[in-house]
């Protein structure tokens, strides 16, 4: 696909590394899932972008539509929440498993400093598998199946009428539910959104390096499904009143 600007840092830190002599870990995430500290018209916060899509959608009397293409919606992916991030971050700099979970040993430092590692908090899916099941978790029909996706691959602000018919309805729905008072350009980045459904082609990250430096092997997972890492998280957001509660 291209250069890309990640490598450039990475390169840029093992160098002042090499030259500071300080010592220097990469954290590599996939699809992350977390709330965004600030709310800006660039905040790249997925379950946010899918709880106001959802919410408009449905009080447009609309189905759940998939807003990807063919190739995305059966694409194999995976998530990274925020917390696992963290966790694995504070893992690979310190050399401690505090955190992580009573009687586990530290890790040796040597095996963490100076090192990649990969980070994901469940395994495969596809939004095949769960579309539906996120439409009924917001209580509303799913025009999940091909044969429903009338127009696959439609830009979100499309699907949703257009950005002024979609800041109306999003407006209302903030009066109606007392949410906190966030424009639509704040809370939803169509952009963003549209690329997210982009991808094409599967995604599965390798966690052979992060167990072989000690990371608990029960724990690579966070335990839950990627539907329940995604709910969860809307969760969140409906309890700071950030998005409708239904």
């Amino acid at each position: 696909p291209g250069p890309l600007s990640y490598f450039e840092m990475e390169d840029y830190l093992m160098q002042k590394a090499a030259e500071r002599d300080f010592h220097w870990n990469v954290i590599r995430p996939t699809f992350i899932i977390g709330k965004t500290l600030e709310m800006t018209n660039t905040s790249q916060s997925f379950a946010l972008l899918l709880a106001i899509y959802a919410n408009i959608l449905k009080a447009q009397r609309k189905p759940l539509q998939f807003p990807g293409s063919e190739g995305n919606y059966r694409a194999k992916q995976q998530l990274s929440t925020s917390k696992k991030i963290a966790q694995v971050a504070a893992w690979a700099s310190t050399g401690s498993a505090a955190g992580l979970g009573e009687g586990l040993d530290d890790p040796p430092l040597h095996a963490t400093r100076n090192q990649s590692f990969n980070v994901v908090s469940c395994d495969v899916f596809c939004w095949a598998d769960i579309w539906d099941e996120l439409a009924e978790y917001f209580n509303m029909p799913s025009a999940s199946s091909p044969s429903g996706m009338i127009n696959m691959g439609e830009e979100v602000l499309s699907i949703l009428g257009g950005e002024e018919q979609a800041e109306s309805f999003w407006e209302d729905l903030k009066s109606l539910n007392g949410l906190q008072d966030l424009s639509f350009k704040q809370v939803f980045n169509a952009d963003f959104m549209d690329k997210t459904f982009t991808p094409i082609w599967d995604t599965q990250f390798c966690t052979e390096k992060i167990e072989a430096c000690g990371y608990p092997k029960h724990q690579i997972f966070e335990g839950g499904s990627p539907l329940s890492i995604i709910t969860e998280c809307i969760d969140k957001l409906k309890a700071d009143k950030i998005v409708p509660h239904h």
